[in-house]
């Protein structure tokens, strides 16, 4: 079940370089599909940043502009989107399942909570996020209550959607998706190819970049860089947020990137993006990851069942002795 689960993605990638053998040229510009659905922001009881749902999307073909916030606009127009972005995994590697998604940007935020297939680490549940499956719903164990959850696939379309329609209503030229470290992106990118949602992935997404490298890069003063200290230290004046939760964790990471970079905006995203690749290069990046724990994977179970072999040898050996 593992393996055939986390080969999408290499199924995903053998297919797109053959499609680039047979293509001249991979240099022309993809055209960001249009949606004719307005997207609703879902986030976090009491979330500051909403998105309008009140401007309609214009079709591709039509040269009128959306009317939007004017201040919004002249401040973000032909910009990159900078989206930070968390998920909680079901067994805390990158070629599991997702079971939170949450994403934070200038203007909205959003928070998904997804039914995996199959279940989450108890390891994950006790010591993280306090969140388990039982009788096929997400389950909180300290608040003994069932959490709303939806499929991965309507979930990551949907964020998908919310990205797209932010980028048209703000006139951003690119998105880029930031998280803290390089676990995120071949989960997400996984997940995606997992659901089918590759084409729609690389319509949308730009390029993904990583903060820790960022924080490292800029603040080599800095002797730890978990999200929760950089916290602290950005702001020893405010509770600590909840860490592990995906909309926690993705909004208290964009607090600090904003925190650090008043009234310098255009030097974030410079800065940001000299540690992100392009989601084409991101693709390649997670099947080499993915195809790597596939082979210690295997590895690990032919030892496995090599010792279980041998144990089990051993007993009957024992059993036939003693009698």
């Amino acid at each position: 079940m593992f393996r055939k689960k986390i080969t999408n993605i290499l199924d995903h990638c053998n297919a797109t370089n053959t499609e680039r053998k047979s293509k001249p040229s991979h240099n022309n510009p993809v055209t960001v599909s249009q949606h004719d659905n307005k997207v609703q922001c879902s986030g976090s009881p009491g979330t500051k940043r909403q998105l309008s749902t009140d401007s309609a999307v214009p079709e591709a073909s039509s040269p009128k502009r959306v009317k939007v916030n004017e201040s919004v606009t002249r401040d973000t127009a032909k910009r990159s989107l900078l989206v930070s972005y968390d998920l909680e995994l079901c067994d805390g590697s990158f070629a599991s399942e997702i079971f939170q998604l949450g994403a934070v940007c200038k203007q909205a935020s959003i928070a998904k909570n997804i039914l995996p297939e199959g279940n989450i680490d108890w390891g994950v549940t006790r010591y993280a996020t306090n969140i388990t499956v039982k009788n096929r719903h997400l389950f909180d164990v300290k608040t003994k209550e069932y959490l709303p959850s939806e499929s991965a696939g309507d979930a990551l379309k949907e964020f998908l959607n919310w990205l797209n329609a932010i980028k048209i209503e703000g006139d951003y030229s690119e998105i880029v998706l930031i998280a803290q470290g390089d676990m995120d992106m071949p989960a997400l990118i996984n997940n995606m190819a997992r659901a089918n949602l590759m084409t729609e992935l690389l319509k949308v997404v730009d390029r993904f970049a990583d903060s820790l490298k960022y924080f490292q890069a800029n603040f080599k003063t800095w002797d730890k860089f978990s999200v929760s200290l950089v916290w602290a230290r950005v702001f020893p004046n405010k509770p600590a947020f909840k860490a592990h939760s995906a909309i926690e964790d993705s909004q208290a990471l964009f607090d600090i990137l904003i925190e650090l970079n008043i009234d310098k905006e255009d030097e974030l995203e410079t800065r940001i993006k000299e540690h992100s690749h392009s989601a084409q290069e991101c693709i390649l990046i997670a099947k080499k990851r993915i195809a790597k724990t596939l082979a210690k994977a295997k590895k690990e179970t032919t030892a496995a069942e090599q010792l279980y072999k041998k144990v089990f040898s051993h007993n009957i050996v024992n059993k036939v002795v003693h009698e």
